[in-house]
């Protein structure tokens, strides 16, 4: 005899999935302060591969956001000493706050320790921006309790008003594979935005293009792209937004047929053949 099932009401069970007039007018009244990525108030992670961008993005931000008038504290941890003068430097250059556990001989939980120690007191922390570099730094991010504290301590800033943007890395898998966040799935539900930062190789006039995409918002958040000319360590703003990936599929394609083209060149008795230039345009 099969048990009398349990009776539900569909529009309860389902009421939580609403999207209500109140959440998309929140969305869209978000106010933006640097660029349509940093949106006032909101936690941020910002995730790409090794040495894929995040540190050069994040400072060319903090000193944007600098100059008009925002007091910016880059908690930079990633960084070995003998690249704390250079970054010091461009930190004074621009206005902005460079801060360091180890130099100042104290402990990355201690730093943590000051920071909670404002959300326990009525500071107005309304015109503060914090970048931390970089998250593996500050807790392990596959660790649940530790980042549910830590994300716990970020989320209270936000409600005292700051903004907070937390750089990290994708998970080291080989091969051409979907850009994912290292750490527990609680990271990307704690945070407003996460946004991944993918990147081209160098290119023959060292360049590389990168392009940040918002892959889960609380506000209207979009993409944009800069190029950085690794020659005259210059980051550009680009007026569009590149297709990095459809770039770097072509260049990967391209690679793995050049045995291909170059026995098809040798039959057709060729010198040369048009190569796969990532200066093609890739606008989105």
């Amino acid at each position: 005899m099969n048990p009398e099932k349990k009776k539900l009401d569909p529009l309860q069970i389902l009421a939580k999935y609403v999207v209500t007039k109140e959440q998309v007018s929140e969305m869209v009244e978000t106010k933006f302060i640097w660029k349509k990525i940093i949106a006032s108030s909101h936690s941020q992670a910002w995730i790409a591969r090794g040495n894929g961008g995040k540190t050069l993005i994040a400072k060319y931000a903090c000193a944007q956001l600098a100059k008009v008038g925002y007091d910016v504290f880059y908690f930079q941890e990633d960084a070995g000493g003998g690249d704390l003068p250079k970054l010091q430097a461009h930190a004074q250059e621009n206005g902005y706050q460079l801060m360091n556990s180890m130099i100042n001989n104290t402990s990355v939980k201690e730093m943590l320790g000051s920071l909670n120690q404002l959300t326990m007191s009525d500071a107005d922390l309304s015109n503060h921006i914090y970048f931390f570099d970089t998250l593996k730094k500050f807790v392990d991010p596959n660790n649940k309790r530790e980042a549910r504290e830590f994300f716990t301590l970020m989320r209270n800033l936000t409600v005292q008003g700051a903004g907070l943007i937390v750089l990290g890395h994708t998970t080291k898998r080989e091969g051409k594979v979907v850009l994912m966040f290292d750490g527990v799935g609680d990271i990307r539900d704690d945070v407003d935005e996460l946004i991944y930062i993918e990147a081209t190789d160098k290119d023959s006039n060292g360049k590389i293009t990168f392009t940040m995409k918002p892959d889960k918002v609380r506000c209207l958040a979009e993409a944009a792209s800069f190029e950085f000319d690794s020659i005259n360590n210059l980051l550009i703003e680009l007026d569009h937004v590149v297709d990095v990936e459809s770039i770097n599929d072509a260049q990967e394609q391209l690679k793995k047929d050049e045995p291909i083209i170059a026995i098809i060149i040798e039959l057709l008795g060729q010198q040369d053949y048009p190569a796969y230039s990532s200066d093609r345009d890739h606008s989105i």
